[in-house]
């Protein structure tokens, strides 16, 4: 399985590049020969967060929560889309800067900015030749496919170095302190872990996660 975990910071402005991968089974993502027109013009797309005016000018204008966060026991799971919603459009040399911190402080009331996390970020990016992957095969992304930037407790950057483009999937984990995770309430209302035998999948509901789109919300 690819290392899907990278913490290089290349956000914006990277060369066209071919873009040809294969997974088991056969499954591929299409390509392109070469950047002929303004197809690999780049552009950044914010979700979940305001904007920034010189980096990251599209997307939301506000801290909106985007995805859906679960949490089960110490470990938190945001997931941009389950593999049945629509995906995130992801053409070539376009970064989505992706912003969780809100939706799981809205709907898991944990404050990202001030607990300690004891393992991850995780960053797992899965591709897509449509946006309902429901009904198309999907694998999961790499190298330059879904290029992994400045990431944080509550923020990743994923860019799209090639010309090819396709539909993006990201999931995030990470595990609370167990100081963090005995006091914060858990989905049920009560403070404290759950035996260690729970189920920790963190990804059953996903019925408000954000519907794919070009990003000019």
């Amino acid at each position: 399985m690819p290392d899907r975990r990278r913490r290089a910071v290349r956000v914006l402005a990277f060369p066209c590049a071919l873009a040809v991968v294969a997974a088991a089974g056969g499954a591929a993502v299409p390509a392109t020969t070469g950047c002929t027109t303004h197809q690999c013009d780049s552009d950044c797309v914010v979700k979940g967060a305001p904007t920034d005016p010189t980096y990251c000018p599209q997307g939301d204008k506000a801290f909106v929560p985007f995805g859906h966060a679960t949490r089960t026991g110490n470990e938190i799971v945001w997931q941009s889309a389950s593999p049945y919603d629509l995906w995130l459009d992801f053409p070539g040399e376009r970064t989505y800067w992706l912003d969780w911190g809100e939706e799981v402080l809205q709907q898991l009331h944990i404050d990202l900015h001030s607990v300690v996390v004891d393992e991850g970020p995780d960053v797992e990016t899965d591709v897509s030749a449509s946006a309902d992957a429901s009904t198309t095969a999907y694998v999961p992304g790499s190298g330059q496919l879904t290029e992994i930037g400045c990431l944080t407790n509550w923020r990743v950057c994923v860019l799209n170095a090639t010309c090819a483009e396709y539909f993006l999937r990201v999931v995030v984990r990470m595990h609370l302190s167990e100081g963090d995770a005995a006091t914060v309430p858990d989905a049920a209302g009560e403070t404290g872990a759950p035996e260690a035998n729970s189920p920790s999948d963190g990804s059953s509901d996903v019925s408000d996660a954000q519907s794919g789109g070009d990003g000019s919300g």
